[in-house]
């Protein structure tokens, strides 16, 4: 994923202004190919089919496999034809994207289409303006909700794409400035409250800010826009010293709304703090201390873009910036080596670039519609000059940087750009100066490597510098020696440079000139015109089409005729010439030969549309059609099928033969001109070549000849790569043959046609049908069957960075692969068994959930309707019967598929490992849209005290799913925060941190109900955030009731997990298994098991309690050495369950809980250990987070009656009590009496006689100390405050100090030494103010 900021400060450099037919911004190379007529006509045919297809689609309600499908053909087309349609189409087709998102439980791998095109069609936002269209930022939220923050996915309920989140990312960046004008304040509204400091809410509330809140917005809605914000935002941000993770957040926001709004802010009084905050986050050493490097560390791109944001109309910033450079100056020196320098040059290289952005953009013919600075604040001639004096010294010192140097590079050529009169020639100087010396070869590669960035800077006249030319022929000469065949870096950096000054210039014939001119003159590096390119292709005659035919028959025919007549007869370097000759006159000539004509194969996969275009063509760039008396590629696919049966049969050790047959055997059903690698390689080169030849600042268009040919050339080739993605009967052929030499026995064999066969399954779209049937044969064939077989078909499943096959989307395959896979009794032996773990491991990596039951809605087959045109009614209905029954089999391939791997499980064929792949599969097939079969449930139930450990984690997690999906529903209260309090309250002003209208959610005064119905009627409110730093308009809360499961009222999957944990010998096995579950030195708290036991709790209330209660005490007076340590800690994580689960609970039932857990801890405590305390933190943790304070009371007296309680003597129990008392911080700012107090006991124990007591309590009262945070326009009154109590330990200190410089320490009396109390206490004080 690029830098955001950098994408979307996006200059559109390759924009054309071209209007043809009133298309949006078709592709101008497409203009310049041989074959651009025809390309322009299937340019028409092709969209109308896309638009047909996709309506088609949605109108008839299915998604899977055409959506996607015909996503990506879109997608293709305008990869190749630009945006080739009309505004009105444009924007229709945006909306049908926009509208297929408003589908309730739309599978996630059709959101990820949806956002990827999305960007697509809304990146170039100078086409479509905000009077055209406007997106709904809550749709994007609530999918933004869904994929950030899905709890389903932490329980393995659902599986989304891996790269979904730069999806979103991206079409939210791309949506944005579409926004409504109300966006804004909508926004605001309803994330404010989340905006707490201490809680984690504030870092994905500043995300969600950074993503939506819109900044683009033209002036005439400036004050619906940021104002609203900014100076809020701005005093949070000053507010907070601490680097929290979304500092990062905001800047970025600040930074882009800069960018956006050049002119606009004043950012004049913030600029010394911005300054300070950069230099900051650079983290430089301090003499020779290193500073503490930050947690979280600004995004540079972020930063330049504010910066040169803020310059320009007599502003300070440059100054500022000046100040900056005179700071870091020395941390630029290659000596001054550390992990800032990396950040240090970054910026230089990133600073420069968003300043010739912000130039080239307010100086373009058609700049963005929203990038419209006023003309005062637009930079100046002078601004540039100043700029680029203030950057070029610490540039040309980074330059000799090793470890940075191309990044470095980039900024003198960024700022070469901008003023080549200031930076050409004092680099040349450089060079000339470098080349002689011996001691410092690295000077001459490093400015090398920078001129080689600067040559189009160095060759081409300009109005301001035209002497660059007069250094092309003493560079030329001067860099020669750099060819140096003992050092390889400085001749490729001289290789480099020489390539980049001959590519600008055209070198003749000038000898005779000699006579008359001494100096160069002649303009190097111009550009040249779109309108003047001419480019002549090379359009081969009917003379020269016939040669090559000729050529081709006369020679691959007798080669042909040899290898399939003597090929057993011919020495091996014989028949590998003869191949060679074959495949390299097939690369040559395929281009000229047509498909073959073969029937089409149809229904691979089931769908309302057509899987591939009627459109499929090669493109000819012939004088005339070339014949051949047959097609090449029936001729080619016959005998070198042929040839390859016989070199396998009768000289399997011809590995180089065998090699090159299967490539022409292969390329004889996909190639047709280009290799997909070469066009990847080209691209390469081009996009690196643009890097270095481009200059933004010298106009439009303004392209070097020799990259616009290149360009056109790479046009070309995309065009002939994409051809004929159906599958003919042909093609099917192909890929069964290479099959089954992908499972030959002999391994070079085997490699090289699998090799291959992905190549073909690659190509044609859902081909991998044809093999699926041939792969499950093998794998349910006897065991007795060739080991090479098995091991082949194993690497075939296993495929490559392109294809995988067990994860491919459909049911009804999976339905029979993966069963086949967990059974096969092939898997036993250790290499194939490897295969299948590393397939198992592929499997999930990369799976995601697919949809069972698929629909559309009314919004979007409106769309639908509006791209294309309405379907019969007829039509619909008919179809709408097929699609429900393709949803019935995919629910009932679901339900066969987990009956099958259960039924697996409950055999006794597989092996351990096989069955820790098999379950592996189930747990990875959980999902929430249909029910669960409740034999696989029993299945996950059982195995929870099965022998095998692997088996049991997973079981575990399962569980922790079931009760997920089995819990009660909860029931929501939505009221106003008059109704709460009965009386009114005005809750529309942000006042952050401690008010009268907050208090009620606090412990303080808090007095517990007294009957249920008081219980059940409290408003609780369990995140933290609720209430800090304003109230919504509304507030949505749980009602403190929940339905739990009793006897009586159990389905059959629930009865039975019931009827396990009823059983205490099963409680029992259960507990000791997972005592044992983990090697020692490895024990560590575990989450999942902690959830696990929270949903039993919460879903089935005391009925289990007893039970466990039970284990606890046995699990906590463990004698074995041993399992004390993993016994504390099971015994840790099911309390911590009880405590969580019980929010719900009735009072009655909390009361009998607590009567029964509270003697049960008072012994934990009494006997805690160094290895056990950690455990018992993070139960109490766990229990208390993310909850209402005044719910928690029971816990949250309990952990306050620790401190309380008479010291014991003992230094550890002590440590430990004060341990456990700091997990209220997760109760954060809601307990603030209880810190006050805490506040006050703790700083009495400061000079404490035990230095571990002492350091405990000095973070302890940090901690206290943390929610004295005063936000803009706030205020902090309930909690310890901060400066009142550095005041007191200053005075303190001034006191202890005083006490120990006059009383020494001890008094030797004779064989007595006595230490002074005094003296002692104010040594400990002062000790522990160091911590």
């Amino acid at each position: 994923m690029d830098d955001p900021i950098e994408s979307e400060r996006s200059t559109d450099i390759d924009e054309m202004d071209i209007s043809e037919d009133n298309l949006q911004k078709p592709n101008i190379f497409n203009k310049y190919l041989p074959f651009y007529d025809s390309v322009k006509r299937q340019g028409y045919d092709s969209l109308d089919e896309i638009r047909e297809n996709l309506s088609r689609i949605i109108q008839l309600r299915e998604l899977r496999p055409g959506f996607s499908h015909w996503s990506s053909k879109l997608q293709r087309f305008m990869s190749h034809y630009g945006l080739y349609f009309t505004k009105i189409d444009h924007i229709k087709i945006i909306n049908l994207y926009v509208a297929v998102l408003t589908i309730e439980d739309l599978d996630f791998s059709h959101v990820k289409t949806c956002f990827d095109m999305l960007y697509d069609l809304t990146r170039k936002t100078r086409l479509i303006t905000r009077d055209d269209l406007v997106v709904d930022w809550r749709l994007l939220h609530k999918w933004a909700k869904v994929i950030l923050h899905n709890h389903d996915e932490s329980y393995s309920l659902v599986s989304v794409p891996n790269d979904i989140e730069s999806s979103l990312f991206y079409c939210i960046r791309g949506c944005r400035p579409y926004f409504a004008e109300s966006a804004t304040q909508e926004i605001l509204d309803e994330f404010r409250p989340y905006l707490c400091p201490f809680d984690s809410a504030f870092s994905d509330t500043m995300r969600i800010f950074e993503l939506f809140l819109p900044v683009h917005l033209p002036l005439n809605l400036h004050e619906k826009g940021f104002k609203l914000w900014l100076p809020e935002f701005l005093g949070i941000w000053e507010s907070i010293y601490s680097n929290p993770g979304w500092e990062l957040n905001m800047v970025n926001l600040f930074s882009l709304l800069a960018w956006c709004n050049i002119g606009y802010i004043d950012w004049e009084p913030w600029l010394p703090r911005i300054f300070t905050r950069i230099l900051k986050s650079f983290s430089l050493p301090v003499g020779k201390l290193q500073v503490s490097l930050q947690q979280y560390h600004y995004s540079m791109s972020s930063v330049t873009t504010w910066i040169v944001a803020m310059l320009g109309n007599g502003s300070s910033c440059l100054q500022h910036l000046q100040d900056l450079f005179t700071a870091i100056k020395n941390f630029y020196h290659p000596s001054n080596s550390g992990k800032f320098q990396q950040d240090l040059i970054s910026f230089l290289s990133k600073l420069a670039q968003a300043f010739v952005d912000r130039v080239h953009l307010e100086r373009k013919a058609n700049p963005v519609w929203y990038f419209t600075p006023p003309d005062a604040y637009r930079l100046t001639e002078q601004d540039i000059t100043d700029f680029v004096n203030c950057v070029k010294e610490c540039a040309f010192i980074a330059i000799f940087t090793k470890a940075y140097l191309k990044e470095a590079a980039k900024a003198c050529q960024y700022l070469s750009m901008l003023r080549p009169e200031l930076i050409v020639p004092p680099l040349v100087e450089k060079l000339f100066s470098s080349i002689d010396s011996m001691s410092e070869p690295h000077r001459f590669t490093s400015i090398m490597t920078c001129l080689a960035s600067l040559a189009r800077q160095i060759v081409r006249q300009a109005p301001h510098f035209s002497q660059g030319q007069t250094y092309v022929l003493p560079l030329l000469m001067a860099v020669l020696p750099g060819i140096d065949s003992n050092d390889f870096k400085k001749t490729a950096v001289t290789f480099q440079f020489l390539n980049a000054i001959l590519m600008l210039v055209t070198c003749i014939d000038c000898s005779s000139a000699i006579h008359t001119r001494n100096d160069l003159t002649e303009a190097w590096g111009q550009h040249v015109e779109f309108d003047k390119l001419n480019v002549q292709f090379h359009i081969p005659n009917e003379d020269e089409v016939d040669f090559a035919c000729e050529f081709v028959e006369t020679f691959i025919y007798p080669e042909l005729q040899l290898l399939n007549e003597k090929c057993s007869k011919m020495s091996t370097e014989e028949r590998l010439r003869s191949l060679t000759l074959v495949h390299y006159m097939s690369i040559g000539c395929l281009r000229m030969v047509p498909r073959i004509d073969s029937k089409l194969i149809d229904n691979l996969v089931p769908s309302v549309a057509p899987y591939g275009s009627k459109y499929q063509t090669q493109y000819s760039i012939y004088a005339k059609q070339p014949q051949f008396k047959e097609n090449l590629r029936m001729r080619l696919l016959i005998d070198v099928g042929k040839l390859i049966d016989v070199i396998v049969e009768n000289h399997s050790d011809d590995a180089s033969s065998i090699k090159i047959a299967l490539k022409i055997y292969s390329l004889s059903s996909i190639y047709y001109g280009v290799f997909k690698h070469d066009a990847d390689k080209l691209h390469k080169h081009f996009e690196a070549a643009k890097g270095s030849f481009i200059n933004k600042l010298y106009g439009e268009r303004q392209y070097p000849r020799f990259l616009m040919i290149e360009r056109i050339t790479l046009q070309c080739e995309r065009f002939s790569l994409t051809n004929f993605q159906s599958l003919t009967e042909i093609d099917k052929q192909v890929i069964l043959k290479l099959f089954e030499l992908s499972i030959h026995r002999y391994s070079e064999v085997r490699r090289d046609a699998q090799g291959y066969l992905f190549s073909v399954l690659n190509r044609y779209l859902f081909s991998y049908q044809v093999i699926v049937d041939r792969i499950i044969e093998l794998l349910n064939s006897p065991s007795d069957i060739d080991h090479d077989q098995i091991k082949g078909c194993l690497y075939i499943l296993l495929g490559n960075h392109s294809f995988f096959l067990p994860t491919k989307h459909s049911w009804s395959m999976i339905e029979r692969l993966w069963p086949a896979m967990a059974r096969t009794t092939h898997a036993k032996k250790p290499t194939t068994q490897r295969l299948m773990d590393h397939i198992n491991e592929t499997i999930g990596k990369q799976f995601d959930t697919q949809a069972l039951v698929e629909d559309t809605n009314d919004v979007s087959r409106k769309a639908a309707v509006d791209i294309w045109k309405p379907l019969d009614p007829v039509d619909l209905e008919s179809r709408d019967q097929i699609r429900q029954q393709r949803n019935e089999e995919n629910v009932q391939s679901y339900n066969n598929l987990m009956e099958t791997l259960n039924s697996l499980l409950r055999g006794d064929s597989l092996t351990w490992r096989q069955q820790e792949t098999t379950m592996s599969l189930m747990w990875l097939l959980l999902q929430k849209r249909v029910p669960i079969p409740s034999s696989c449930i029993r299945t996950f139930v059982d195995f929870l005290v099965h022998d095998n450990v692997e088996l049991r984690k997973i079981s575990e997690e399962g569980i922790t799913a079931f009760s997920r999906l089995q819990k009660p529903a909860r029931i929501y209260v939505e009221k106003t925060l008059g109704e709460i309090l009965q009386r009114p309250v005005d809750v529309e002003e942000c006042r952050p941190g401690d008010r009268d209208d907050n208090l009620w959610v606090t412990i303080d005064n808090y007095k517990p109900a007294k009957t249920q119905k008081e219980w059940e009627e409290t408003c609780f409110l369990d995140k933290s955030y609720h209430g800090y730093y304003k109230w919504p308009k509304t507030i949505k809360y749980t009602m403190n009731k929940r339905e739990r499961y009793t006897k009586d009222n159990m389905p059959e999957d629930v009865a039975f997990i019931y009827d396990r944990f009823m059983d205490t010998n099963f409680i029992s096995k259960f507990t000791q298994f997972m005592v044992l579950d983990e090697e020692k030195g490895k024990i560590s708290f575990d989450t999942r098991r902690f959830h696990m036991f929270k949903g039993l709790f919460r879903n089935y209330g005391l009925a289990f309690v007893d039970n466990f209660m039970e284990r606890l005490y046995v699990l906590v007076h463990e004698k074995t050495k041993e399992k004390q340590e993993g016994s504390h800690r099971v015994a840790a994580e099911i309390v911590a369950g009880m405590i969580r689960g019980s929010k719900y609970w009735t009072i009655e039932m909390l009361d009998e809980l607590w009567l029964k857990l509270t003697p049960f801890l008072n012994e934990v405590c009494a006997n805690l250990g160094p290895e056990t305390l950690s455990y018992w933190a993070s139960c109490f943790k766990l229990g208390l987070e993310d909850e209402d304070p005044r719910r928690m009371h029971r816990p949250i007296n309990y952990l306050r009656s620790l401190i309380n309680t008479t010291a014991t003597g003992n230094t550890f129990m002590e440590t430990s009590r004060w341990y456990l008392v700091q997990t209220l911080t997760n109760l954060e700012w809601r307990v603030p009496s209880i810190w006050c107090m805490i506040n006050e006991q703790a700083k009495e124990l400061l000079d404490h006689p035990y230095k571990a007591i002492r350091e405990r309590i000095a973070i302890i009262l940090s901690s206290s100390l943390t929610f004295d945070v005063t936000l803009v326009n706030g205020q902090s009154t309930r909690h310890p405050n901060a400066n009142k109590f550095l005041d007191a330990i200053r005075e303190r200190l001034g006191h202890a100090i005083e006490i120990y410089e006059k009383t020494p320490l001890a008094n030797v009396s004779g064989q007595t030494v006595e230490i002074d109390p005094e003296a002692r206490k104010a040594l400990n004080f002062i000790e522990t103010g160091q911590y």
